[in-house]
């Protein structure tokens, strides 16, 4: 496509049968990954991707269909206006295409509280402890 420059390259393309539909996305790392190697190559990609310089955007001219004569008076209309599509979406993931839907949300990680898991040992020794082992 970026050769015979026409289209565009859809980085995800699924399909729903259901309604013979074609969702397209881009798809993105996830920030919140715990793995020190996913990390450090969003790192080094985000520093790789900065380091490039911006693609030169050929400006498109857009050429209006003109019909010679439209005896039913036909006329294409948006569905919604831009200010409907934007309030409109109150999931926490907003970034998806039409058509995609999360599986499940990601909690929100629980704080632990520092001496829940803890026991307190100061005073005793390690001989006592196990003489209360024994003893039981």
């Amino acid at each position: 496509r970026f050769l015979l420059k026409f289209g565009e390259v859809a980085n995800y393309l699924g399909y729903n049968a259901m309604v013979d539909f074609f969702p397209t996305m881009t798809v993105r790392p996830n920030p919140q990954c715990e793995d020190i190697w996913c990390q450090k190559q969003q790192r080094e990609y985000r520093a790789k991707k900065a380091a490039e310089p911006e693609p030169e955007k050929e400006e498109v001219k857009e050429e209006g269909v003109v019909h010679e004569d439209n005896e039913w008076d036909i006329c294409l209309v948006a569905e919604t206006t831009p200010e409907e599509a934007a309030g409109s979406v109150s999931a926490p993931m907003t970034n998806l295409a039409k058509g995609i839907t999360v599986a499940y949300e990601r909690l929100a990680p629980v704080a632990e509280e520092a001496g829940s898991n803890t026991v307190d040992t100061e005073g005793i020794s390690l001989d006592d402890l196990m003489a209360q082992m024994k003893a039981l």
